[in-house]
Parts: C-alpha cells; sequence; structure tokens
C-alpha cells in the first residue's frame, strides 16, 4: 500500500513537471512571439522616425532652395530694373543731345535761309531805289507807279518813299511821318536795315520794316 501511494505520488508529480514542462514551451513560444512583435514594433519605429527625419530634412532643404530661389527672382527683377532705368536714362539724354543738336542744326540752317532771302530782298530793293534816284523828282508819278507795282507784284505787303524829313507815302496813298522811327535814322545813315516787329498805323498789324537809301532819301 505505501508503494503504491509512492508511486502514486510520483506519478502525479511526473504529470505535473510534464505540465509545466509543455507550458514552459508554450510560455517560451508566447514569449518569443511577444519579443518579435516588440522587436518589429522598435524596428517600425525607428524606420517611421528616419522617415520623418528624412521628410523633415527634406522640406527644410526645400523651404531653402525655395528661399534661394526667390532671391535670386527678386535679385534677377532688381537687376533689370536698374538695367532699364539706365538705358532709358542713356537713352532719354542721347534723344535731349541729338534733339539739341538737330535744332541747332535746324536754327542754323533757317537762319543762313533767313538771311539769304533779305540779302535778295536787300539787292532787289537796292536795283529800285538806284533805279528812282535816277529821277529828278523822288515823288514822281513813275516812281510812285513803280511803287504801286512794286506792293502789287511781290510778297511786300505795304511800300513807301520817305524824304528826308520823315514823311511817308505809301502805295495806297495814306501819308505819315516816320522821322522818329528807329528804320528811319538808321537809313538817313546811308545803311540799309531790318526794323524789329511793330505795330503798324497805317494797316494795324504787325510789321518788320526794310530800308533801303535812295539817294539822299530812304525807301
Amino acid at each position: 500500500m505505501l508503494y503504491l501511494v509512492k508511486s502514486f505520488f510520483y506519478f502525479t508529480t511526473l504529470i505535473r513537471y510534464s505540465q509545466e514542462l509543455f507550458n514552459w514551451r508554450k510560455k517560451a513560444k508566447t514569449f518569443l512571439h511577444s519579443r518579435i512583435k516588440y522587436f518589429i514594433l522598435y524596428i517600425f519605429s525607428i524606420y517611421s522616425n528616419c522617415i520623418y527625419l528624412q521628410e523633415k530634412q527634406n522640406m527644410k532643404k526645400k523651404k531653402n532652395i525655395s528661399t534661394h530661389y526667390v532671391a535670386a527672382i527678386i535679385i534677377f527683377i532688381c537687376a533689370v530694373v536698374i538695367s532699364l532705368g539706365v538705358f532709358l536714362l542713356y537713352v532719354q539724354k542721347s534723344i535731349d543731345t541729338n534733339s539739341q543738336k538737330t535744332m541747332t542744326n535746324n536754327v542754323a540752317k533757317q537762319s543762313n535761309h533767313a538771311l539769304s532771302i533779305l540779302n535778295i530782298h536787300y539787292g532787289f530793293l537796292n536795283s529800285i531805289a538806284d533805279k528812282m534816284g535816277d529821277s529828278s523828282d523822288i515823288l514822281s508819278d513813275e516812281n510812285m507807279e513803280l511803287l504801286v507795282s512794286l506792293a502789287a507784284n511781290t510778297d511786300f505787303e505795304r511800300t513807301a518813299l520817305i524824304e528826308a524829313d520823315g514823311t511817308a507815302y505809301y502805295d495806297n496813298g495814306a501819308i505819315k511821318n516816320v522821322s522818329q522811327r528807329k528804320y528811319f535814322l538808321e537809313a538817313m545813315k546811308g545803311q540799309a536795315t531790318l526794323s524789329d516787329p511793330l505795330d503798324s498805323s497805317i494797316d494795324q498789324e504787325t510789321r518788320v520794316i526794310l530800308c533801303d537809301p535812295v539817294c539822299s532819301c530812304t525807301l
């Protein structure tokens, strides 16, 4: 009986150890699975952190690149604006210089042209004055008819014969004393002269007077 009890004790102990041994394997497998799962999660966490850091660095790099692009564009625009401003200033200065040169040349040409026309008029008046000076009477009918014809067939608006005392006889029959006029005083000195623009009391218009001496008289 004692042997049977002892054997039964050994048998139950063996069964318990066998169950524990079996449970150890199961526990070991469970532990191994949990460690593998933890290791996988840890690896995944490290990988996620690496990806996050890489994306963060990429974003920072992109941001730096964008900043560089913006700075380069701003510098380019400023350079274009400055270059355009300098170019426009140069063009404006060149235009002003060329305009001044062109204007000076045009004024010189117009002045020379005007002087040529005046010389022609002076020569024409001088020829008429010489012809009138050949007459014994400066106010003869022939000279007055020549005066009227001169006004009608030339660009002269008015013509007149002026005596030494300053009495002017016009082609339209008007008579006026011009003894105080500057052009008359200069003509009395034997010089052909051109007056400043003045208001004519005959036509009530602004005129420029050309005078040429006729012997001791003036035209």
